[in-house]
């Protein structure tokens, strides 16, 4: 077989550049048929530059809303040190499950038929 392709080379090499030049004819023929027009192409741009500055003022403004209603909450808000101080206090107020009379897990298991 070797020695057949060696004495049958140049058939295989212009067989390769006339499929390479094919597949390239073929695909700019198919986007230029059926690729997007420029007019639609540009109002798509316009819209999606108009979409960010939109999107940019609203964050513009929620972002200085934000911050306005964050500083209001920290000056309102208990600091870190007097919530935990008062999760302790509160932490023996918590019903137990056994005063309650839920038998401990492996009792009720027990009772089963």
């Amino acid at each position: 077989m070797g020695a057949f392709i060696k004495s049958h080379w140049r058939a295989y090499v212009i067989g390769i550049v006339v499929a390479v030049l094919l597949g390239f004819a073929a695909s700019y023929i198919l986007g230029k048929k059926w690729s997007t027009p420029e007019e639609i192409r540009q109002e798509r741009i316009e819209h999606e530059e108009e979409r960010g500055k939109t999107l940019d003022q609203l964050e513009k403004l929620s972002g200085s809303e934000d911050d306005a209603s964050a500083d209001d909450a920290s000056a309102e808000a208990p600091s870190d040190d007097a919530a935990a101080a008062g999760d302790a206090q509160n932490a023996g107020d918590a019903p137990d499950a056994a005063a309650e009379g839920a038998a401990p897990a492996d009792e009720s298991a027990s009772t089963l038929p």
